[in-house]
């Protein structure tokens, strides 16, 4: 008789969970979602739940500035052509943040 051992079957450290990464949304996708959400707040009567549902539109418009205007405003302002205009929207874009943060 021959003695096979395989690899993980003992230790199920070989094993993997076999579910795919999260698959990030695109700017479109958070966008028509914030949208979409900002339209259903018209409807919620009760205050604390307003509030609530309102942090997680904030927390998504948040998102979206960080994921796709930081970074380009960042990348824009190494050239020096667009040096200015990219800083003045920089500070547009921390003044928008400040007003969305969390209270």
């Amino acid at each position: 008789m021959v003695n096979i051992n395989t690899s993980g079957a003992k230790s199920g450290r070989d094993f993997s969970y076999g579910a795919s990464p999260v698959q990030q949304l695109t700017f479109i996708e958070l966008y028509q979602d914030v949208m979409s959400k900002m339209e259903l707040l018209q409807f919620i009567k009760d205050e604390t739940t307003f509030q609530i549902e309102l942090n997680k539109i904030r927390k998504n418009i948040q998102k979206i500035i960080n994921d796709h205007f930081s970074q380009s405003i960042s990348q824009l302002k190494s050239v020096k052509q667009f040096e200015k205009i990219a800083t003045t929207f920089e500070s547009d874009l921390n003044t928008i943040t400040k007003d969305l943060s969390i209270k």
